[in-house]
This record gives structure tokens, sequence and C-alpha cells, in this order.
């Protein structure tokens, strides 16, 4: 592009060629006049050409103007968008500050944390080390018990084999004794008053009856029940009368004969028994108590079931050959059936009583200085609807105050401690001595 002259240098250079003219001949002005021109055309030729690239690049230049203008608006678009980024980024950043300053706190008390948790690993460290020591001194320690272990392991193993040959020893001596079991009072009294009742309506339904009158004028009919009486020392007169006391006494005699046969066959330790009673006296009586119970429980598993029965069908035929003379012939079958099974009951449960590893023995001798362990002949007379009505019938009175000579009707029975002390079970029962002229006017009591 051509050089274009300031206009100031344009006008300089006319008013020096005017000076020129002024002072020189005209010739040379007008040449140097119209060199001038030709310049200054030249240079108006110039300014126009400079004039007309000015005015494209003026026009450019607004273009890039108006250019800039809509970047600017579109930069102060975005400008306006990074403000309000950039507030986010202040809020952000305050946001981030308050973490961080928070993260700060929390690294600080994670610093104290760690500085604690350090603290205590170094202890730990140190209990390490200690239990490192007590460590070796536990594994020598486990040496030693493992050399103790294998020392009681043989020695348990050889006293396991001397346990399983004693076992094997006492499985064979179970096989010759019965195992004696622990006293339970309760059961005892039960099967104690069940065989009192079972005694007492067995007399009650046989011979607390009307007897017929052929009974009651035959004197030689009573006398085995007589003789049994006074082979016993019970001295229970027997009226030969259907009164109430009369019945009475028929059935305190049956239950006093039937008493003392159970007692001397039956209510033993054993059903190894004799007739004078060595073998019950000598268990009753040995001080050993120990060896008592081992001496019962292997007559227990010595004796067989044969022997049990032997002994009820002695009471039976003790206690029939007394009474059936008082009977009806068809009615002594059915006595001697009804007494064979009361004995058998008896019996079945006596071998509770055998079994037990406190001895029960039964007891018919009244001591004067242990009265109360008697109670009075009760109320066994069978209410109106068991027996023919009497329209003669009379009352009966219970019996008097127990007393020294007083007859025993029903044993007490009574358990030996290991002390070799004795305690009442059961009370037994018993009447004052029977008179002749006890026989009427006897209140019975109400049954209960």
């Amino acid at each position: 592009m051509a050089k274009i002259a300031r206009p100031d240098e344009v006008l300089g250079t006319l008013i020096q060629s005017i000076k020129a003219i002024v002072s020189s001949d005209g010739t040379e002005v007008v040449e140097s006049f119209l060199s001038q021109k030709q310049e200054l055309e030249r240079n108006n030729e110039n300014l126009r050409i400079t004039l007309e690239e000015t005015g494209k690049s003026t026009a450019q230049l607004y273009a890039r103007i108006d250019a800039s203008d809509k970047l600017v608006e579109q930069k102060k678009g975005e400008l306006e968008q990074l403000a309000a980024a950039n507030a986010r980024l202040v809020a952000d950043l305050a946001g981030a500050v308050k973490s961080a300053t928070a993260a700060k706190t929390q690294l600080a008390e994670k610093g104290r944390s760690c500085a604690e948790a350090e603290t205590r690993v170094r202890s730990m460290n140190k209990t390490i080390e200690g239990m490192k020591g007590s460590l070796e001194k536990e594994r020598a320690n486990t040496a030693a018990a493992k050399t103790l272990e294998a020392k009681a392991k043989g020695e348990l193993q050889a006293t396991q084999a001397k346990l399983n040959s004693a076992a094997d020893s006492l499985k064979r001596i179970e096989q010759y004794i019965v195992p004696l079991v622990a006293f339970n009072q309760k059961e005892a009294i039960t099967k104690l008053r069940a065989i009192f009742e079972l005694a007492r309506s067995l007399a009650v339904a046989h011979v607390g009856i009307d007897l017929d009158d052929a009974v009651l004028s035959d004197p030689e009919k009573w006398a085995g029940l007589k003789t049994q009486d006074e082979k016993r020392n019970l001295s229970i007169p027997l009226p030969r009368s259907n009164t109430p006391a009369a019945k009475l006494m028929r059935v305190a005699s049956f239950l006093a004969v039937l008493s003392r046969q159970l007692e001397l066959y039956m209510f033993q330790p054993t059903y190894f028994v004799t007739e004078n009673n060595e073998l019950s006296d000598l268990i009753l009586y040995m001080k050993d108590k120990t060896q008592a119970n081992h001496l019962r429980s292997v007559l227990l598993r010595a004796s067989p079931d044969e022997h049990g029965e032997a002994q009820a069908r002695r009471v039976v035929d003790g206690v029939y050959k007394c009474v059936e003379p008082l009977l009806r012939q068809r009615d002594s079958l059915s006595f001697r059936a009804s007494l064979e099974k009361v004995c058998r009951e008896i019996s079945e449960m006596w071998e509770t009583f055998q079994r037990y590893t406190l001895l029960v023995t039964a007891d018919l001798e009244i001591d004067p200085e242990y009265l109360d362990d008697w109670k009075s002949f009760p109320n066994i007379v069978p209410p109106a609807s068991e027996t023919q009505r009497s329209p003669n019938r009379q009352s009966v009175q219970p019996s008097g105050p127990i007393s020294g000579e007083s007859i025993a009707i029903w044993p007490t029975f009574i358990t030996t401690q290991n002390d070799g002390a004795c305690v009442v079970v059961l009370k037994g029962i018993a009447r004052r001595d029977f008179t002749e002229e006890d026989d009427l006017g006897w209140e019975v009591e109400p049954k209960k």
C-alpha cells in the first residue's frame, strides 16, 4: 500500500511552494507548481486509494467491532454464567472450607485417638511381650501337663479296668441280690391301711354277721377259736349270741388270730422263716444295718415265689381251722377263697416292705411305757345294710382307754432306723381286757 502524506506535511509543502513562487520567476514556479500538482494528484490518488483501503479497513474494523460486540455479549453471558458458577463455587468452597474445618477438627480428634491408640499399642506390645514370656512358661507347663496327662491316662485306664472288673463283679453279685429302695412313708402308710381294710372287711363279712342257732348252741364249734385265743393269751370272750357286742368280739377275736398268723408267717423281713423266727431276729438285731440289708437282699433274691405262697397257705390254714366250724357248709368254701385272696394280696403288698432299706416289723406286744403307739379298737361292726337286722339288736359302746393289760387286736408297725432307733409308721389297734359284763351295752362310734 502507497505511503500517504499527512495533511500538515502537504500543507507545509504547499506553503513552501507559494513562497518559492513569490521569490522566484514564474517558469520555475509553474514547473514547480505543476510538479507539485502532479505530486498532489499522485498523493490525492494515493490518498483516495488509501481512503478506499481505509474505508474497507474501517468496514472490516466495524465488522470486527460488531463481531467483537457480539462476542462481548456472548462473553458477557458466559461471564454471568461464570459469575453464577463462581458464586456456586464460592458457596461450595465455603462449604468445603467448613467441611475442611470439621475434617480438620475430626482429624485432630483422630490424631488424638491415634496418639491414644499408639499409647495403647505400646502398652499392648508390652503386654504381648509379657504374654510371650507367660506363653513360654505355659508351653513349659503344658509340656509338663502333657507328661502328667499321659501318666494320668495310664492310671485312668488302669482304674477303668479295675472299675470294669468291679462292675462285672457287681453285675454278678446283683444276680444274687434284690436291690433295696429308700423307705417311702406315704406309700407304707397307704399299703398298711389297705392291708388292715382287707382284713377288716373279711372279718365283718364272715364273722360279724348273724350266725345260725345251731352254731350258737354248739360249744364244740367254738372250740377252735377259743383254743387259738387261749394259746395266744388273748382272753377274748366269745358270747354265743348275735348281739352287736357279740359280733364285735367275734370280729376282734378273728382279727387278733389273723394278725398273729400274719405276724408269724408273713410280716417278716424275708420269707425264709421258721417257727421261732431265728433268722428274722438275727436280721432285726444285727448292729451293722448295712450287713443286715445285704443279708436281706440276698435272701430276697434266693427266696422263690413259692416261699411267699407257702407262707400265705400257712396263714390260711391257721385261720381257717379256727373259723370254719362257725360257718354254714355253703359259706365255708366262699370264706376260704376270700381268705386265700386276702392273704395273697397282703403277701404281694408286704413284698414292698421287704424291699425297703429301713426294716419294717409288726409289733403285737403292748409296752405300758409306749401306750401312745396304740389306738382303741374301732367300730368294725357293719351297718344294718350289710347284715340281717335283728329286732333285739343292742347298741355297742367303744372300748375303754388303752392300758398295759389291753389286748392287741392289730399290730403296730415300726421301722428300725440305721442308728437302731424305732419309729412308729402306723399305730396298732388294741382294747382293754374283755369281761363277760362288757358283752352288752356298748355304743358303736359312727362309721367314718
